[in-house]
């Protein structure tokens, strides 16, 4: 999601680019090669007809472009051409840089880190203005996209050079530049705001959008009174401006009654075009029809939702809604009702691809919207059980099952053929998500039940045996998966502190391996993954070789308030961890310990092995919390030997 002095004045070793690009460049071929891909010309431009030539084998390909701030990804199909695949590429006018992307057992190969991007050129051969800034911009908001991580002074030196060089572009950039910056060097990005201020401010004549950037800044620097005050002087300049809409969406929040609400919502209406607050009129339709359902006013509830615009966030809305009625075991027929619509959105939508975000390619799209299937399919499957339609819910319950990747999904199953006495078959399934490592105990005392029950004449010790095959064939699967996760990467140093402001640094761990747990108290799958994370810490509080760490980031408010709604939910739970915080850069949204360990996304484990490099990463959280103890002490051991 600049000023030309200042930026020639910052330190220089932000010239020197800790992340470069691998490639060779060869005149008589005129060829680029970046790792173990050549692309057909060393400096593309605009209109070329690329071939990429990529050496290793693999399952899926993409390419990546920007074109300003907005990124373009579509599949790309390589051929076997002799010993290498090739693929055809034509670059679109508008595209400033592209990136390719290549995966393999849903891995990503990033090239050491260093991903496959190519900057475009102009026709005199010089690098097309913003090329550098687009890179870095890429890299900097979608770098999960490619896998890749890399350090933020690289990123910062790619738009610093390509400011100087081409100081028409700075106006366009320079709010990522200050987000980046400020990453950095703090004070650097607070004199670099101010006087991006000072610019604004002195122009003859500023745009709304211009006049966003200065309160932006105003709240980056923390000062509040001048960026109300400049607030309300764009609701009087630009009464229907992008200000005035944010205003209406704050009145809208902090009204309480439902007739309010509505009231807000027929202004806002009145005042806008539809055309241009679909978002914002989805949020506040969403927003008032779950209030009719609070209220139990099914009717108003379906008036208000199918007025919204975007169906894929209407299926959302009605799988949600679904689910929650069917826990609570009311209103079941129009609890069937939604989430059977929730499922023919979704169908529709794999049809048209009508909502595809452009940084998605179409197949991965489309892997988003067949997870979303299963999910509300998993839903549909619990209500119509409810509704005693057995037959029917196991039809949709083999849906949601898909591959068997999540336990309580796959526990649901069972439970229903059993209900439907399809018992040889749910013996079977049972076996298969045993060995597959994605049963709960509730489906391994299941499949001792429908075992002895369909082997009426055979003594219990085969049962046992016949359960330690498949579970030795799970512990084989899930050692040979961590295996081929396992990385050699540098731990980053960490200075952390505890409730009670004892610091903790990485080196006073030397020679022990350690377990990084990323967490925070807003997080469901963080809470739900520690009564596993309880029991590892349990098995190894004897050894002194091994320390877990669980370090709160991502958590809003400041340390005193997170120290104490820490300490109170681990006090509640009686969870005997080791609670650092995370500490939060200042002028961000960026916690310092999870930036440096690339963490986007939580429950993330690291494990640390006693010579300091990092061995693992495991991000989200399965549901299976007896697997993840497994991986847990699978990694342990193998960052040991």
């Amino acid at each position: 999601m600049k000023f030309n002095s200042l930026i020639l004045g910052l330190t220089a070793t932000f010239l020197l680019f800790s992340c470069k690009e691998n490639e060779t460049k060869t005149s008589e071929t005129n060829t680029k090669n970046i790792g173990n891909l050549t692309i057909s010309k060393a400096k593309p431009k605009a209109g070329d007809s690329l071939t990429f030539t990529y050496t290793e084998p693999h399952d899926h390909a993409e390419i990546f472009y920007q074109a300003n701030k907005n990124l373009y990804a579509q599949d790309l199909e390589f051929l076997r051409k002799e010993n290498n695949y090739q693929a055809n590429f034509v670059v679109p006018d508008s595209a400033v840089v592209f990136a390719l992307s290549f995966e393999k057992g849903n891995k990503i190969e990033n090239n050491d880190n260093l991903g496959y991007a190519a900057n475009i050129y102009s026709n005199d051969n010089s690098l097309k203005p913003g090329s550098k800034a687009s890179k870095a911009y890429m890299y900097y908001r979608y770098g999960s996209l490619l896998d890749i991580h890399p350090k933020k002074d690289s990123l910062l030196a790619w738009m610093k050079a390509d400011i100087t060089a081409n100081p028409e572009i700075e106006e366009n950039w320079d709010e990522e530049y200050f987000q980046i910056l400020n990453s950095v060097d703090p004070n650097q990005a607070k004199a670099y705001a101010q006087n991006r201020i000072d610019f604004y401010q002195n122009k003859k004549e500023t745009t709304e959008e211009e006049s966003l950037k200065v309160y932006n800044f105003y709240k980056a620097l923390k000062e509040d009174k001048k960026a109300e005050e400049l607030r309300q002087q764009a609701l009087v300049d630009y009464p229907n401006g992008k200000i005035a809409k944010t205003a209406v969406l704050d009145s809208f929040s902090n009204t309480t009654s439902l007739q309010e609400k509505n009231t807000v919502l027929l202004d806002f209406n009145k005042k806008f075009k539809r055309e241009q607050i679909k978002k914002e009129n989805d949020y506040m339709l969403s927003k008032i029809a779950q209030e009719h359902l609070k209220l139990n006013d099914f009717r108003s509830f379906l008036k208000y939702s199918m007025e919204i615009n975007d169906k894929t966030a209407l299926a959302n809305l009605y799988n949600s809604t679904a689910w929650d009625l069917a826990e609570e075991n009311k209103n079941l027929e129009e609890a069937a009702q939604i989430s059977e619509k929730s499922l023919e959105i979704i169908s529709k939508e794999k049809e048209t691809l009508s909502k595809k975000p452009t940084y998605l390619s179409a197949s991965k799209y489309r892997e988003r919207l067949d997870y979303d299937y299963q999910m509300y399919a998993d839903t549909y499957a619990l209500i119509l059980s409810k509704q005693g339609k057995i037959k029917e819910a196991i039809n949709y319950q083999k849906i949601a099952v898909g591959k068997g990747e999540q336990a309580e999904i796959n526990e649901r199953f069972i439970k229903l053929m059993i209900d439907a006495e399809m018992y040889k078959a749910a013996e079977d399934a049972s076996a298969k998500f045993i060995a597959q490592n994605q049963a709960t105990q509730n489906i391994k005392d299941s499949y001792k039940e429908m075992f002895m029950k369909n082997n009426t004449n055979v003594s219990e010790s085969l049962y046992r045996s016949k359960l330690n095959e498949l579970e030795n064939k799970a512990r084989f699967k899930l050692l040979e998966e961590i295996k081929a996760e396992r990385l050699n990467e540098k731990a980053p140093s960490f200075a952390l502190q505890n409730a009670n402001g004892k610091p903790v640094q990485l080196e006073d761990f030397a020679g022990k391996t350690i377990v990084l747990d990323f967490w925070a108290t807003w997080c469901g799958p963080c809470k739900a993954s520690f009564p596993g994370m309880k029991k590892a810490v349990e098995k190894y509080k004897d050894s002194k070789d091994i320390v877990f760490l669980f370090i709160n980031t991502f958590e809003n408010g400041d340390i005193t308030d997170r120290v104490a709604s820490s300490k109170e939910f681990m006090e509640k739970n009686n969870y005997p961890f080791k609670v650092f915080f995370d500490q939060k850069k200042e002028n961000s949204r960026e916690f310092t310990t999870a930036e440096n360990y690339g963490i986007s996304g939580i429950p993330t484990k690291v494990i640390i092995g006693p010579d300091g490099n990092i061995n693992f990463k495991k991000v989200s959280y399965s549901g299976n919390n007896k697997k993840m103890l497994q991986e847990i002490q699978m990694m342990v051991e193998l960052s040991q030997q």
